[in-house]
């Protein structure tokens, strides 16, 4: 298991490279926006279709940068268990647990509570730290299973907010 200051620096690449491939994801729609004016201004032209090879080139590194983030990304997120707060208004979020404020309508601020547990529990499997979090709606490397559970608490179907969940896993 990582330190909590290299669990910290690993969070933080994570964040730092998520923000990146946002950017990434927009460089390539713009691109094939470009490519798609290309096409069209050459076709009008009567230009033959290689005259749209360098926005083609474009887009094909666009492509690629969003891979090599994509890779990074999961080579980032294997060296750190996630941690995600679902409670069922809104799909999984992952979430850094210490960096986290955790608010409950009922109770207030239950930071000091949840950060105690977390201590508490960080050490057991992921299985034991789920069924005790779960009470703050935090869960380490939730299986599907697990999260159909708490739809289930909840009184939700099941799948409910799990579609990206579902896909990834």
């Amino acid at each position: 298991m990582l330190t909590k200051e290299l669990e910290k620096r690993v969070n933080a690449s994570i964040k730092e490279t998520e923000r990146l491939l946002e950017k990434a994801r927009q460089k390539y729609i713009n691109a094939q926006k470009y490519l798609d004016m290309e096409i069209a201004d050459n076709l009008k032209l009567g230009n033959s279709d290689d005259a749209n090879n360098l926005a083609r080139e474009r887009v094909k590194e666009c492509e690629d940068r969003i891979q090599e983030l994509e890779d990074h990304l999961d080579e980032l997120n294997k060296k750190i268990p996630a941690y995600y707060f679902y409670n069922g208004f809104s799909k999984p979020k992952r979430i850094d647990p210490y960096n986290t404020e955790l608010e409950s309508n009922y109770l207030g601020d239950r930071t000091v509570q949840f950060m105690e547990e977390h201590t508490e529990y960080i050490n057991e499997s992921d299985r034991e730290y789920n069924n005790q979090m779960a009470l703050f709606n935090v869960y380490r490397n939730p299986t599907l299973e697990e999260l159909q559970d708490a739809n289930r608490g909840m009184c939700l179907d099941e799948n409910t907010y799990l579609e990206e969940f579902i896909k990834k896993n």
